[in-house]
């Protein structure tokens, strides 16, 4: 069902375990669906344990809220965006927790290409300036 999605999404359960990730997940980390299945969200995301540093597996994972919105930078996937949505059953039982991860990076290049060109135009503002004053100047 979410297979289609470019943005990774993981499917974790109560203890944080992952249950499902879509294809988008497995590209991005280059991880594959047997070495990964059955481990917590922070053994896949902080392999060698350094998640008590990353604010989205310190704060969030531990006590997950719907519709929380969180920024990592220090993360070994670059700087991501993650929102966790808990699930529910029928009863309003917390079953487990999805987590929609968008990487930041990408979203970064259209500002990138917006400050070169907010910079090219200062530069050709201070060279009209310049021949400006040098004509005048003479």
């Amino acid at each position: 069902m979410f297979d289609p999605m470019t943005d990774p999404v993981l499917i974790l359960d109560r203890e944080g375990r992952l249950l499902r990730a879509n294809r988008a997940f497995y590209q991005t980390t280059g991880l594959d669906p047997q070495s990964t299945a059955g481990l917590r969200f922070t053994e896949i995301a902080h392999p060698d344990g350094e998640s008590g540093s990353c604010e989205i597996c310190s704060d969030q994972l531990s006590t997950p809220s719907s519709g929380s919105n969180e920024v990592a930078t220090g993360s070994a996937w670059g700087q991501i965006q993650v929102w966790l949505h808990d699930i529910h059953d029928a009863k309003g039982e917390r079953l487990g927790t999805m987590q929609l991860i968008r990487d930041l990076t990408v979203m970064s290049r259209p500002e990138a290409d917006a400050e070169r060109e907010r910079a090219r135009e200062r530069v050709s503002r201070r060279r009209v300036l310049f021949e400006h004053d040098t004509h005048r100047g003479s």
